[in-house]
């Protein structure tokens, strides 16, 4: 966990599923990241469980952004191209 002055860098939690789904709704989001396009429980969920899984597999480093104990966002540190 990473705290700063207005926003805390933390591990995706399962409360986080609620963010995840109103990131579906913004046409963008999908397009450019791994979240469904889809307001979908199970696959807001899948969503956050792939987020511990890049830090298992040495793919990167993803984090919830997390502002007045709510998700905002996410912020990732991928090591793919590292070479």
């Amino acid at each position: 966990m990473i705290t700063g002055e207005s926003v805390t860098l933390r591990p995706f939690e399962a409360s986080d599923v609620g963010a995840v789904l109103e990131a579906t709704t913004d046409p963008l989001i999908p397009l450019i990241t791994s979240v469904p396009d889809t307001a979908d429980s199970k696959l807001a969920a899948a969503f956050v469980g792939r987020q511990h899984e890049r830090a298992v597999t040495g793919v990167g480093y993803s984090f919830a952004v997390e502002s007045g104990s709510v998700c905002v966002g996410q912020i990732g540190l991928w090591l793919r191209d590292l070479d």
